[in-house]
């Protein structure tokens, strides 16, 4: 009785899904986004976690069908290919399988060596090539040892996910003597929430991940902040060399932290570089919106000014922020550096 009314339960979840893969035209099995217009609040619910379930399951390859070389996870530990491509082409998204096999169906190294970052490739040659012989790519979920999806699972997952308003790491960021908005900001910095071009595709609100100001492929987050090359040349100009092998190396967790944590003082009269450099984050972003939108873009050393300026006054409203006794009355000022300071 209980396995009949089991299979009559299964029966019906096919049959619902069934009805709204066809009626959302939902043509591949995992596509990167699911949003539609007017949709129903089931699906509108579906699409909130499509993020989510596409982060946690894994392609089986078979005859490479149905697997996205780029977008789906598909070879251990890396997760997509994407982000190990070391350059932009326009030819990429068109590529399949067969462009990265070579005539004896094994994995075409050369091409691979052409395409991928070094450290990726050995993890693509210990997956089998696939071949017309094999059978249909299948789809593993990551959270259960068999590999098939459950509710409990996905639920626990998403509770693992959800964000710790206790941590400590955030009480770094709330007690900052800068302005609130800025502190916000770097909330959203931290949970990868700003919209820049690459987010905005993976949420299928663009075509276009790349970069507005360089014409890099993927505008990250952190890729606007500090490895755009304008901003490069910029924190060049500012980081000392010593320091230069952390700072454009550490990811953006750790980047933002070790600079808000440090005591370093930016200079005579001015406050710390804690203060300066959230301030001078925001400004930069406010920069590169006014270019996307707007079509202008303010000089660097005039955001750099704006920012020293915001870091200061806020810096002088809190009193362990530690400022130099007679820079009280240049707060709203901004005394030129040398001529030859930045190129």
């Amino acid at each position: 009785m209980h396995k009949l009314a089991f299979q009559l339960v299964s029966s019906s979840t096919a049959m619902w899904a069934t009805a709204l893969r066809q009626k959302y035209r939902m043509l591949t099995t995992c596509p990167l986004s699911i949003a539609r217009r007017n949709c129903s609040p089931l699906w509108h619910a579906l699409v909130n976690t499509w993020d989510s379930f596409r982060n946690n399951i894994f392609w089986l390859v078979g005859d490479g069908h149905d697997v996205h070389l780029w977008n789906d996870t598909w070879v251990p530990n890396l997760g997509p290919l994407r982000s190990w491509l070391t350059h932009a082409s326009s030819g990429i998204d068109h590529m399949h399988f067969a462009d990265l096999l070579q005539a004896d169906g094994n994995w075409n190294t050369s091409r691979l060596s052409a395409l991928l970052d070094p450290t990726a490739i050995p993890h693509v040659l210990g997956v089998p090539p696939p071949s017309l012989d094999d059978s249909r790519d299948m789809v593993a979920w990551k959270c259960t040892p068999t590999g098939i999806f459950t509710v409990s699972s996905a639920y626990e997952n998403l509770l693992s996910e959800s964000w710790d308003s206790c941590d400590s790491k955030w009480t770094g960021i709330w007690s900052l003597p800068v302005a609130q908005r800025v502190r916000m900001f770097l909330w959203l910095v931290l949970r990868q929430r700003l919209l820049t071009n690459a987010e905005r595709a993976r949420r299928g609100m663009s075509s276009d991940p790349s970069c507005s100001c360089c014409g890099f492929f993927n505008e990250t987050i952190l890729h606007i902040l500090r490895d755009c090359p304008p901003m490069r040349s910029f924190w060049q100009s500012l980081i000392p060399q010593s320091d230069h092998d952390y700072f454009f190396g550490a990811p953006l967790e750790h980047w933002i932290f070790s600079n808000i944590r440090t005591s370093r003082v930016f200079g005579r009269g001015t406050p710390p570089w804690s203060c300066f450099f959230p301030s001078f984050l925001w400004q930069v972003w406010k920069r590169r919106n006014d270019f996307v939108f707007n079509g202008e873009c303010l000089p660097l050393p005039d955001v750099y000014r704006i920012g020293l300026v915001w870091a200061s006054h806020f810096a002088a409203t809190v009193p362990d922020v530690v400022m130099d006794s007679h820079a009280a009355t240049d707060f709203i000022q901004w005394v030129a550096p040398p001529h030859d300071w930045v190129n």
